[in-house]
């Protein structure tokens, strides 16, 4: 894993690492029609809104830093963009390839970003005591790892392993 260039953002890059490679693993088995379902009877995100919306966050920060013009998924994964029928969206195994790229992408501009670009003031993200480009990037963090929490109880409740286990299996075969 590349270095940060900023000091200021270090500790973050680790944090989104290991929120991609989740991702991907907890992606990874999961059918397309069980990562379209949705909980709470039908009310609630499915695995697929949900990584699709992880997706229009990151490329949000994409689009503050400068490294990226407009947001493929707003339309279907935006802020306040209500949830669509199944057939609106992407196959999950889609997903996941573009999540892939997306992971790589985010982690070479975060590691890229000067010390100026991430101090800059910014007050149009997440609301956090941090007014900077810096403190949207960790709201996004936190962001991040809140959906992740998601989609492992939306794993387990579909009967597949938790992240948990998936993490655990993963550090001990290696």
């Amino acid at each position: 894993m590349t270095e940060a260039r900023s000091i200021h953002v270090r500790p973050l890059v680790g944090l989104f690492d290991m929120s991609s490679r989740m991702l991907e693993m907890a992606l990874a088995d999961v059918k397309n029609a069980d990562a379209l379902t949705r909980t709470r009877e039908g009310r609630g995100s499915s695995i697929t809104y949900v990584t699709g919306h992880l997706m229009y966050a990151r490329t949000v920060i994409l689009n503050l830093v400068g490294a990226h013009e407009g947001n493929a998924f707003q339309d279907l994964f935006g802020w306040g963009v209500p949830i669509r029928e199944a057939s609106a969206y992407p196959e999950i195994q889609e997903i996941r390839k573009e999540w892939s790229e997306l992971a790589r992408t985010f982690q070479t501009v975060l590691c890229g970003l000067s010390d100026e670009q991430v101090l800059a003031p910014y007050t149009g993200g997440v609301p956090g005591p941090d007014p900077t480009i810096r403190g949207t990037i960790e709201g996004l963090c936190w962001h991040e790892s809140y959906h992740l929490g998601q989609v492992g109880l939306i794993r387990a409740e579909l009967g597949y392993p938790t992240t948990e286990e998936l993490f655990r299996n993963a550090h001990e075969s290696g």
